[in-house]
């Protein structure tokens, strides 16, 4: 289903590509067996459902991004982050009150957002830096003060959020214990990630048989190694 950027609604098929990066464009079927391409400026909101029957939605915004550089050798000096005017097809983790968004955009960069109500959602922002010349590494958890901030009405998940990671399963798990503790009214939707599946092979000599693997999952390793003949590759 989408809804356009005009207000209408369509309904048919989505090609869903399990997106490691948050698309900027989907290709949508409609009945008639035509299909079309729509740009993220012409979406306000579309949803899929995966085949393990949980919908994925993504939610079109204009707002401030950071794009801070990334890359050892090109970090600022600054922990202030590098804000600059996006539009973007969130994908929705939380909706309620409180609704959180996730992004991984173009640079692989992951990217949250929290929102209150009909407010435009605001960038949780976790940056890193490098403070002097001798290129060390620090981070800048602005994250932390901005979860204190918005969620100041819940004095019980402070704790967490002092000590809570810069990931999917942290921050999911963050709003769960949010809407427990302090608001009354439940989430309308909770995203839940796709689990994966696995089979065995066998191969013949001995050698180092490597796994390399994107997603959403943060707690994933990136790459898995091996040594001998045997190993595991999602299906």
């Amino acid at each position: 289903m989408i809804i356009t950027e005009s207000g209408s609604e369509l309904r048919g098929e989505i090609n869903y590509r399990n997106w490691d990066i948050n698309p900027t464009q989907i290709q949508f079927q409609k009945a008639s067996g035509e299909i079309l391409t729509y740009s993220k400026e012409e979406i306000k909101h579309f949803e899929v459902i995966r085949e393990d029957g949980i919908a994925e939605c993504f939610r079109r915004f204009v707002l401030a991004v950071d794009h801070s550089p990334v890359k050892l050798g090109e970090l600022s000096k600054t922990s202030e982050p590098l804000f600059e005017t996006d539009t973007v097809l969130l994908m929705e983790l939380v909706r309620g009150p409180y609704s959180l968004y996730y992004l991984k955009d173009s640079r692989s960069v992951v990217h949250f957002f929290l929102q209150k109500g009909d407010d435009l959602p605001k960038e949780l922002v976790y940056k890193k830096y490098s403070p002097n010349e001798d290129n060390d590494l620090a981070v800048s958890e602005i994250y932390r003060r901005t979860l204190i901030e918005m969620l100041y009405d819940c004095p019980a998940v402070r704790r967490k959020i002092e000590t809570m990671s810069y990931n999917m399963k942290a921050m999911l798990r963050l709003m769960e214990n949010y809407y427990e503790l302090c608001e009354p009214s439940a989430p309308s939707y909770l995203y839940r990630p796709e689990k994966k599946k696995w089979k065995f092979y066998l191969t013949g000599g001995l050698s180092q048989n490597r796994i390399s693997f994107s997603g959403r999952n943060p707690d994933q390793l990136d790459e898995w190694s091996f040594d001998g003949s045997t190993g595991w590759i999602p299906e």
